[in-house]
């Protein structure tokens, strides 16, 4: 093999790991992810009892709902990334008291316990996502060892582009005695939209100028090659 043809053979190396790297840069794009807002909107079922004997004849579940969210903006490359963020506080707070009936938490509580998070997304999607939770109150007292309320929530997927996917999810909650805990929602990408629906990031210089370098050598080769 001549020196020209070795020569030949290197450049075309070349030309195809600088086009192979350049593609890759391009296909990996993330998603970008904005939340400008997002809050906690609880049943009627909670609230704090009024009354001169509320904990024997109210009909509400001592739970406080408050929103901590602060807005999100943040990007997922591959399939299965996945970033969680604080979106408030639930409190549980019912009191184990009373007398004549049952101690701490009454039938009339347990009823109208949904409770619905609302997010407004400005990327990948402009519109607003809701995940849905169900509670759960035990009847009987507070201080026994079973679970004495329980928020167990329903994620959802959200299409984007074309083919993308993503899960929008919350913990669940669950409560033995009373106290505070932090809800907290998770965004997991579930599939990439194709590359035509998506920005197309720009090469790094890094892949620029190996692209460049490979391209300059084949037109090098190509004029000194014999007619």
């Amino acid at each position: 093999m001549t020196d020209l043809h070795k020569r030949h053979r290197r450049i075309r190396t070349l030309v195809a790991a600088g086009l192979l790297l350049a593609a890759s840069t391009l296909q990996a794009a993330p998603v970008s992810f904005g939340i400008s807002a997002a809050s906690i909107t609880p049943g009627s079922g909670y609230g704090i009892d009024t009354g001169p004997n509320p904990e024997n004849g109210g009909s509400l579940l001592a739970v406080q709902f408050a929103n901590t969210f602060l807005a999100q903006s943040f990007s997922l490359a591959n399939v299965g990334d996945s970033i969680s963020f604080d979106l408030g506080t639930v409190t549980f707070n019912e009191p184990d008291v009373g007398s004549g009936g049952n101690l701490g938490i009454r039938n009339q509580e347990t009823d109208n316990l949904g409770v619905v998070a609302t997010f407004t997304f400005a990327d990948p999607v402009g519109a607003v996502a809701n995940v849905v939770a169900t509670g759960t109150a035990t009847l009987g007292s507070i201080g026994d060892a079973a679970d004495d309320y329980v928020l167990a929530w329903a994620p959802v997927v959200v299409d984007f582009g074309s083919g993308g996917k993503f899960e929008l999810s919350l913990d669940t909650l669950s409560f033995g005695d009373a106290g505070a805990q932090t809800a907290r929602a998770t965004v997991e990408l579930l599939a990439l939209p194709d590359a035509g629906t998506r920005a197309v990031p720009v090469p790094e210089p890094a892949s620029l100028a190996l692209v460049g370098a490979a391209l300059a050598g084949a037109g090098m080769a190509r004029r000194r090659r014999p007619v």
